[in-house]
């Protein structure tokens, strides 16, 4: 078994993608908090930019996710938060979704 136990992807946009990446923390709804649940600190997350179709990665998890790390994060929009690190430096694919 590695040190992690899976990889998690989040989404962002052009307009919260600057936020995720200064803040390293990665949020959703409150009515997420659920089907995050399952991260684990010490998980592999990416970050997917649905405006430009491009992943960006590796990070790792910090923390499980929970409510309100940073209430004030998003304008308080996406208060399901997980708090991350990024792993070396921001790698970027673009034209993401033609990989797959």
């Amino acid at each position: 078994m590695t040190e992690f136990e899976k990889c998690f992807i989040m989404l962002c946009t052009s307009t919260t993608e600057k936020e995720c990446l200064e803040r390293k923390l990665f949020g959703d709804r409150a009515w997420r908090l659920q089907y995050l649940r399952e991260i684990k600190t010490g998980d592999i997350g990416l970050l997917f930019n649905l405006s430009r179709n491009e992943l960006i990665g590796i990070f790792r998890a910090l923390s499980e996710p929970q409510l309100d790390i940073e209430p004030d994060a998003w304008g308080g929009q996406f208060p399901a938060q997980v708090r991350v690190e990024l792993i070396g430096e921001v790698q970027r694919i673009t034209n993401a979704t033609s990989i797959f």
